[in-house]
């Protein structure tokens, strides 16, 4: 075998306690392949479609990448060279550039009329929800129809709730994992830049959970911005452990109702808030309470920004303005499917609806003008975590103080006459040291006659 392509075995992994794994190194091969375009779902969206449900079932097909084959021609692509020669691939292969989206149009086109409805996944994680025996009797007809085998060791059938994709996802809602919880509760303080890298790291993992979470992690981001020296210190002890407090018992995120054909999908509220350096904001959705006549308000997303120095100087309805542009960025999928209700006590609304405005406000009104966006002041706030969001973010921005710069004074007098000009200036320092200047001159005789 004489390939034309051929790359080196990278290293052999193990997988669990008895299989294995050899990765390939095909970076020479990917650098030539086209880029495959079709898109993977958002990994918020497939949760929140399988939070909420009562029973769920979680399928893992056997080896999935290798139960797709490869064309003849593009097999000897694939060789790899080992102790006993070149081997080559017949079947798909980790490493490869389009693998993963290849995997997720043979499972979408597999199950094509559960998806959505009763069926999520996620490259190879697959979830079901089937209400009836019925309908995980279709789902199954459709695998077996394609000819997918499941690895019966790592499939659960009809489980109230379950790990997916970093995330706990049961009929309460949408919980943070707690193996990454766990890694912020057991982490002793950082000794070194290194350690404070992973603890931000840590945090980011879970940010959809913790509100204000700029705020809480504003010492740890100076930390990381000193080269020099390491110092850990009070403040980002007392950070780290109000951060493990609040992780001792996380919220439960809920999953807002997507459109039907019976009824549309519910109205969607967001808090906004800024201080000085953070931005935030508190994405909630209002579901029934049996023992209230009043909904209660049950958060979806929380996100958090530092700013930039440049942002920094934004006043203060720029600053919120800002705060709405950048959540309807990051969680477009809402913003798009649902009407927004932004909760504010800011006259945001009129600065966008200004016809006259220009520069960035301009460009911002026309990117929220794409979405169903509605503004009202706050009401009556009947959860505990977003209680909290409000009465501790709402910071009123203090003007700062004009500099003051050192003037130099200065007093001009002069005077014209046929045969010439002159002036005198004087500068006054600010300490009151005094400079005088004297000019004169004579004009040319053309300009006497003229």
């Amino acid at each position: 075998m004489h390939p034309e392509w051929l790359a080196n075995p990278v290293l052999v992994l193990k997988k669990n306690k008895k299989d294995w794994r050899m990765c390939v190194d095909y970076t020479d091969l990917n650098k030539h392949c086209p880029k495959d375009p079709f898109g993977l779902p958002r990994i918020d969206q497939v949760i929140d479609s399988t939070a909420g449900c009562a029973l769920l079932s979680f399928l893992d097909c056997y080896s999935g990448y290798h139960q797709i084959s490869l064309a003849a021609e593009d097999e000897e692509k694939t060789a790899y060279i080992t102790p006993f020669g070149a081997y080559c691939y017949t079947s798909m292969s980790f490493g490869l550039k389009n693998a993963g989206a290849t995997y997720q149009r043979a499972i979408q086109t597999c199950l094509a009329n559960h998806w959505g409805e009763r069926v999520e996944a996620y490259v190879d994680d697959v979830v079901s929800r089937p209400r009836t025996k019925k309908i995980s009797s279709m789902i199954y007809a459709s695998l077996r129809k394609f000819r997918w085998k499941l690895n019966p060791t790592k499939c659960i059938f009809g489980v109230p709730a379950s790990q997916l994709l970093g995330f706990v996802i049961s009929n309460r809602g949408i919980e943070a994992n707690p193996e990454k919880i766990k890694a912020i509760l057991h982490m002793h303080p950082p000794r070194s830049q290194k350690d404070a890298q992973r603890l931000t790291g840590c945090m980011a993992a879970l940010s959809r959970f913790i509100s204000r979470l700029g705020e809480c992690g504003m010492p740890f981001y100076k930390l990381l911005k000193k080269v020099d020296r390491f110092q850990w210190t009070v403040e980002a002890q007392e950070a780290l452990d109000a951060l493990k407090k609040f992780l001792t018992s996380p919220p439960v995120l809920k999953s807002p109702n997507r459109a039907t054909a019976d009824s549309p999908a519910e109205d969607l509220l967001l808090y906004i808030s800024s201080t000085t350096h953070v931005i935030s904001t508190a994405l909630v959705v209002k579901l029934p309470d049996g023992q209230h006549t009043v909904p209660r308000q049950h958060p979806v997303y929380f996100i958090s920004e530092v700013l930039s120095p440049s942002k920094i100087r934004y006043p203060q309805v720029q600053k919120l303005l800002y705060t709405v542009l950048i959540t309807a960025r990051k969680l477009r999928h809402y913003f798009e499917e649902h009407k927004i209700i932004v909760v504010t006590e800011f006259p945001i609304g009129e600065v966008l609806r200004n016809r006259e405005a220009t520069g960035r406000i301009a460009k911002w009104a026309c990117e929220l003008g794409a979405h169903d966006i509605e503004f009202r002041p706050r009401t009556a706030i009947k959860t505990q975590a977003l209680v909290d969001f409000v009465s501790e973010w709402t910071e009123h921005q203090v003007p700062e103080k004009p500099e003051i710069m050192d003037v130099w004074k200065m007093y001009f007098d002069g005077s014209l006459k046929f045969e010439g000009a002159g002036a005198s200036v004087v500068f006054t320092s600010p300490a009151g040291e005094k400079t005088q200047v004297c000019i004169a001159d004579s004009l040319p005789d053309f300009q006497q006659r003229s």
